[in-house]
């Protein structure tokens, strides 16, 4: 039974809670692969912070994840195997700055669609930030 202030359709509201179904396995994910587990600061608030810049390493990982269009969830470790452990060397060709990738990876040309996946991604806004005309009254 859920219980929501919410005026949509039963069956939308229950898409949008049933994608949180999947949290246990996101935590293990934050425990294993990334390290929020076993940290405490002396401080308090240096633990806290320590910890929410963890989940927000997390949450962009899962946004790199859509915007790429990657359609099914990658743990963080094998995102860092798949998309981010590549050889590059950053240099100057004359007067810009010039990324080599290397050719193990596949090169430029195999990159190309997920280069512009992620320079096309539109960040996606929460029903609940969306403003809502007021009426005039």
């Amino acid at each position: 039974m859920l219980l929501t202030n919410l005026t949509d359709l039963p069956e939308e509201i229950w898409r949008d809670y049933n994608q949180r179904a999947c949290v246990e396995q996101r935590i293990e994910a934050l425990k294993s692969d990334l390290p929020a587990d076993n940290f405490c600061q002396r401080e308090f608030f240096a633990t806290e912070a320590a910890f929410l810049s963890i989940l927000m390493l997390f949450n962009l990982l899962g946004e790199f994840q859509l915007a790429c269009g990657m359609t099914a969830y990658r743990q963080p470790a094998n995102l860092r195997l798949q998309a981010f452990l590549r050889g590059a060397i950053l240099a100057r060709a004359g007067h810009r700055m010039v990324l080599h990738l290397s050719a193990a990876w596949g090169g430029l040309k195999k990159r190309n669609p997920l280069f512009d996946q992620l320079l096309n991604y539109e960040l996606p806004t929460s029903r609940k930030l969306q403003l809502q005309p007021h009426a005039a009254g």
